[in-house]
């Protein structure tokens, strides 16, 4: 196993909870994944992860972000009634790359990208 891949499973991570509260079963979770399909009570998003769930709501399609370090203690509060759908960890490389990595050199971006 490389070593910027034991880095990101010791930080890009997601804990999913059956119940709210942080109670019953826990699962944790390495990213990258993606799920096609997800039930939690609650969630903690690991120090390096970020949570993408999307889901429906009164028939619409919606998207929430879930930020690292996050602690989401009863999801379906925070989803007010919203069936989700799927979800998918991501991992943020830049944090854990060491600075003198090739390709770690942070890259410009164009105000204005019109020809």
């Amino acid at each position: 196993m490389r070593t910027i891949d034991r880095i990101l499973e010791k930080q890009c991570w997601m804990d999913v909870f059956e119940s709210n509260h942080f109670t019953g079963r826990m699962r944790r979770i390495y990213g990258p994944v993606q799920f096609k399909s997800i039930s939690a009570g609650s969630v903690i998003v690991g120090p390096e992860a970020r949570v993408e769930v999307y889901g429906r709501s009164n028939g619409q399609p919606f998207k929430m972000r879930l930020e690292p370090k996050r602690l989401v203690v009863d999801l379906a509060a925070v989803l007010k009634g919203a069936k989700i759908g799927s979800a998918m960890v991501s991992c943020d490389l830049s944090a854990v790359r060491p600075k003198n990595m090739p390709g770690t050199k942070p890259q410009k971006r164009m105000a204005n990208a019109q020809a």
